[in-house]
């Protein structure tokens, strides 16, 4: 029996069809996620960070691709930043935060988090459509 005689078979084939361009439209959409860390509530001499006042949590320094600066600051107590659209290029990406505190004497910065990394793919036109001859 052919694999088009088969009950359901049609629908599995359509239905994979339409996955695959879905998934594959995805790829070609603009990287542009929100990205989302959890608060530190320890220094690393093992004391509570106090929630308001010196010492407290002031801003978290986000650091990609091995760049010294920050590629972005977001402001305590927000745990989240919505990049968008070309903030990243297409390439292989790393990016880690940091908790900065407000002490009296200078802010002071913790070690980088983990690592996350991604590939962005380069975007390209989709094919043009061939018309008969005449």
């Amino acid at each position: 029996m052919s694999l088009l005689k088969r009950p359901h078979a049609k629908s599995i084939i359509i239905t994979s069809l339409v996955l695959i361009c879905v998934v594959g439209s995805m790829a070609l959409l603009p990287f542009a996620p929100e990205w989302t860390w959890t608060v530190p509530t320890l220094n690393t001499d093992g004391t509570a960070i106090p929630a308001t006042g010196t010492k407290s949590l002031k801003e978290y320094r986000f650091y990609c691709d091995g760049v010294a600066a920050p590629k972005k600051v977001v402001p305590n107590p927000t745990l989240f930043w919505n990049s968008v659209a070309g903030d990243f290029t297409a390439g292989n990406h790393s990016c880690q935060i940091t908790a900065v505190n407000n002490d009296v004497a200078g802010q002071n910065e913790s070690a980088k988090s983990n690592a996350v990394s991604f590939i962005i793919a380069v975007s390209v036109p989709v094919a043009p459509v061939l018309a008969a001859p005449l």
